[in-house]
């Protein structure tokens, strides 16, 4: 295989099969970072379904909350954090207004940026270069690539919580606590 192919100085290839070649590979990469985001908020819907069904088999479990006992109240943190941390990663993230615009003067790709900007996306998109279509689409993706991360630090701590939940919920049932 010939490594040269697709290099804008190597005469034989076309500008045109480079540029189209660098818009499908940030288009996959697009769509790979949005399974990204639907993979993520998946895992902590199905922790939110599995917590909601521990705590509503057994809802006496946070009796000991009001008596102040040391189980109760290490479960009731546990849950609250647990929800809070699986809720943190479905939340939509959705910047203010200075956020949008700082968004829109670099990419033009993410629905963001085509909102902030209004009826000037149309006339952008009919007379944009090549680079500037590249070049969008390629800060579009790292913008969502930061949206992964955060919600991926939020999962794991969701995670670590519930599992703290479980175990406490597994040394109740074992008669330990």
């Amino acid at each position: 295989m010939d490594d040269t192919i697709g290099r804008p100085d190597d005469d034989h290839v076309d500008l045109n099969h480079v540029s189209l070649l660098r818009m499908s590979y940030l288009t996959q990469q697009n769509r790979a970072l949005i399974a990204q985001v639907q993979f993520a908020d998946a895992k902590a819907g199905a922790l939110l379904a599995v917590m909601g069904l521990v705590v509503t088999r057994e809802p006496d479990m946070l009796i000991g909350v009001t008596q102040a006992e040391p189980f109760g109240i290490a479960y009731a943190v546990a849950l609250a954090a647990a929800l809070v941390f699986a809720l943190a990663t479905v939340f939509p993230r959705y910047p203010g207004k200075r956020g949008r615009a700082r968004i829109a003067e670099g990419e033009r790709w993410s629905w963001l940026a085509m909102r902030a900007r209004g009826d000037d996306f149309a006339a952008w998109a009919t007379g944009a270069e090549t680079a500037d279509l590249v070049g969008s689409a390629a800060r579009s993706n790292v913008g969502l690539s930061r949206v992964i991360h955060a919600k991926f630090r939020m999962m794991r701590l969701a995670f670590a919580a519930a599992g703290v939940l479980f175990g406490l919920t597994a040394a109740r049932y074992a008669g330990v606590a």
